[in-house]
């Protein structure tokens, strides 16, 4: 059984966070489904879909932590397996990048 979740952070950007998020999410096996990142006047906005065969509670606690020590906000929605990618979706087999 595996999860979909999205991940919206928000925050003041940092040298190096994104390549610390992704390498945190690489060691815990979630596959990075989609992803898109804007930074204005040095404030971050990024969006994660990933795709994880382990637990949710425990992908998202350590994401948490991540976060908490950049000092950064996030919102994480589980998604259902078959929507529209509009709709927070991707197919049921999705296919690395």
């Amino acid at each position: 059984m595996y999860f979909i979740e999205r991940i919206n952070v928000t925050g003041r950007d940092q040298a190096g966070l994104t390549a610390m998020l992704t390498d945190r999410l690489a060691g815990a096996n979630v596959m990075i489904l989609d992803m898109g990142q804007a930074v204005i006047h040095d404030f971050l906005t990024l969006g994660l879909m990933i795709r994880c065969e382990t637990g949710r509670e425990g992908v998202i606690d350590d994401l948490a932590r991540v976060f908490h020590e950049g000092a950064l906000s996030y919102h994480a929605l589980e998604c259902p397996k078959r929507t529209t990618r509009r709709g927070c979706s991707v197919k049921d087999n999705p296919e690395p990048f």
